[in-house]
């Protein structure tokens, strides 16, 4: 209803720091070495669709690992909520296609290359969701001009998670008793017109279908783009 993503994330960051290098030789053959990333520089990546200031929560001071040859490898867990425009046309058999856009907010790309290592996102430990079945999750570089100088570009790295709505709560919640309300409007034109039945069925389904329209909305974000063919049904009937 919010159109926000809540993720939970294992980020994984490499680089090479020349100033982190050391002759093997001289220090017992000692390749690796692990200490609190708070004590070297580390790229400034943000997440740029993130909707408040909580919209990334802060990255824990975990150990990053450095080689000899000056390649740092840091990961840790983070919460993201980013914004997702949400297309409900379809709803409740629709897909989302929800963008996580990271890159570096001081840098361009003379300075800070961002490169992704895999074309689709690690969801080995990904947790099933009661509500959203993961369709894909794939990861893209762009490199977008911000100033009039077209020879700067900023490289951004931009997460796709495409989703599918689970429709069998809503089916057999909302659009079963939507149909059935449908075909009792039409039972009244077959009821004699003195009767008083016809007119108690048609003020009941009436207030049926209001009820129905307003917990249809409740469940759906306030959008003017487009309406769901659910949003449509309540009206249909009533016309009839």
């Amino acid at each position: 209803k919010e159109q926000t993503m809540t993720t939970n994330l294992w980020i994984r960051r490499r680089w090479r720091d020349e100033f982190l290098t050391w002759n093997i030789s001289k220090y017992d053959n000692i390749k690796t070495v692990n200490f609190k990333s708070e004590l070297i520089w580390r790229p400034d990546i943000v997440l740029y669709n993130r909707v408040h200031e909580e919209g990334w929560s802060e990255t824990p001071d975990t150990n990053v690992r450095v080689s000899s040859t000056g390649d740092v490898t840091w990961g840790a867990p983070v919460t993201i909520i980013s914004s997702c425009v949400m297309d409900i046309a379809r709803f409740p058999y629709d897909i989302q296609r929800c963008p996580m856009k990271f890159g570096s907010w001081t840098y361009n790309g003379l300075h800070l290359n961002l490169v992704n290592f895999t074309n689709k996102g690690d969801t080995v430990n990904f947790i099933r969701n009661g509500e959203w079945t993961l369709e894909s999750f794939g990861l893209q570089r762009n490199e977008v001009v911000y100033s009039s100088d077209l020879s700067v570009t900023y490289p951004d790295v931009t997460f796709t998670v495409v989703i599918r709505r689970r429709s069998l709560y809503y089916t057999y919640y909302f659009i079963t008793p939507g149909v059935i309300m449908c075909f009792l409007s039409l039972l009244g034109f077959f009821l004699p017109p003195d009767s008083g039945e016809k007119l108690s069925l048609n003020i009941t389904l009436l207030l049926a279908l209001v009820v129905f329209m307003q917990v249809v909305t409740d469940r759906l974000p306030p959008l003017s783009t487009s309406i769901p063919a659910i949003g449509k049904q309540p009206g249909i009937c009533t016309c009839s």
